[in-house]
C-alpha cells in the first residue's frame, strides 16, 4: 500500500521545516531533500533541484544530492533542460515529454556528460546513471558492477 501525504500534512511539514532550518540555504536543501524523498517509489529515485532564474542566468541553489546538481550544471551548459523550459515557459515538464525533441549524437552527449562531470568531480558514468534513473529507466548496472 503505497503513503501518500495530503495537502494539509504538507503544508504543516514545510511550515515546520521552515521554523527548524537555520537559513533560507539549509531551509531549500531540506526542502529539496523532503521533496525527493516523497516523489521516489518503487518506479525509481527522483532527484529535485531548486533553480533560480536571474538577469537571464540559472543557477541551483539546493539540490536533493550530488547527481541533481550535476544534471542541472548539464543543462546550464547547455542552454535547455526540463528545469530551464519549466522555468521559461511556466509549465510542468515530464522528461517523457522531451522525447519528440531532437537528439544529440552520441559524441555531443558524452561532452555535454564531460562538462558537467568536470566541475562537480564526479565520474562519467555517475553522471550517466543519473541522466537514466531520471528519466525512468531505472537502475542502472554495468559489466562492472
Amino acid at each position: 500500500m503505497e503513503s501518500r501525504v495530503n495537502e494539509t500534512d504538507v503544508v504543516g511539514l514545510v511550515q515546520d521545516m521552515l521554523l527548524d532550518t537555520q537559513d533560507v540555504q539549509d531551509f531549500l536543501d531540506e526542502l529539496a531533500r523532503f521533496s525527493a524523498e516523497s516523489i521516489s517509489g518503487p518506479r525509481g529515485r527522483i532527484y529535485c533541484g531548486v533553480t533560480l532564474l536571474r538577469h537571464r542566468s540559472a543557477a541551483t541553489v539546493a539540490s536533493s544530492n550530488d547527481h541533481a546538481q550535476a544534471v542541472d550544471e548539464i543543462q546550464y551548459q547547455f542552454g535547455d533542460g526540463p528545469c530551464l523550459r519549466s522555468c521559461r515557459e511556466g509549465v510542468l515538464v515530464h522528461v517523457r515529454d522531451l522525447d519528440a525533441q531532437n537528439r544529440c549524437g552520441q559524441e555531443d552527449a558524452i561532452n555535454l556528460i564531460k562538462s558537467g562531470s568536470s566541475p562537480r568531480n564526479l565520474k562519467l558514468r555517475d553522471i550517466a546513471a543519473a541522466i537514466v534513473e531520471s528519466a525512468g529507466g531505472g537502475t542502472v548496472t554495468t559489466h562492472f558492477d
